[in-house]
């Protein structure tokens, strides 16, 4: 299972290269091929943002970093399961609400300011536009969620690796879950 070899650039001096480091480089993705899919997170590693890199032999998470690996080899996998996870939520445009809040606020200070303009004292003058401003900007937080609202889609799936001692499970695009999918029948 070890060839050795000459090398020309050390002098002629023989380097003992094993099939099992080749398959090691391969699986491991130092080759500098691309992943298959960005930024995984990891049911249950809710830290770390992980890479999939596939070859013909194995199935490699690592982050970004390459401090923490997962290495696979397809003969392992068990089972690869994919669930639908499609979900639609509202969610609320934060700066369109506090403009919205804003705007209410102090569009009704400044009407109040220029209604009390003749007026005399500082209760009137001053006291007043803040008192009427403070419930319109707190009007305008509560109202403002409603009037713009995002609809969000995650349109994906969940996928679970199954190996005979642990489970990998993951979420992704069904494009590339139905991918996935096939590199394994």
């Amino acid at each position: 299972a070890v060839s050795q070899t000459g090398c020309p650039s050390r002098g002629g001096q023989l380097v003992r290269v094993s099939r099992v480091d080749a398959w090691a480089q391969r699986a491991m993705g130092t080759t500098g091929d691309q992943p298959f899919l960005s930024k995984l997170r990891m049911q249950g590693d809710d830290d770390r943002l992980y890479d999939l890199f596939i070859t013909d032999r194995a199935l490699r998470f690592s982050d970004r970093g390459e401090q923490n690996w997962h290495v696979i080899p397809r003969s392992q996998v068990s089972t690869v399961t994919i669930y639908d996870t499609d979900r639609a939520w509202f969610s609320e445009d934060r700066p369109k609400v506090w403009t919205f809040a804003a705007i209410c606020g102090f569009g009704s200070w400044g009407l109040m300011k220029l209604w009390n303009r003749k007026a005399e004292g500082m209760l009137q003058k001053e006291v007043v536009p803040i008192l009427t401003g403070l419930p319109c900007f707190w009007t305008g937080l509560k109202i403002g969620p409603y009037m713009f609202r995002k609809r969000e889609v995650f349109d994906g799936s969940s996928v679970e690796v199954q190996t005979p001692v642990s489970r990998f499970v993951f979420e992704c695009g069904d494009a590339k879950a139905r991918e996935l999918v096939r590199m394994f029948c």
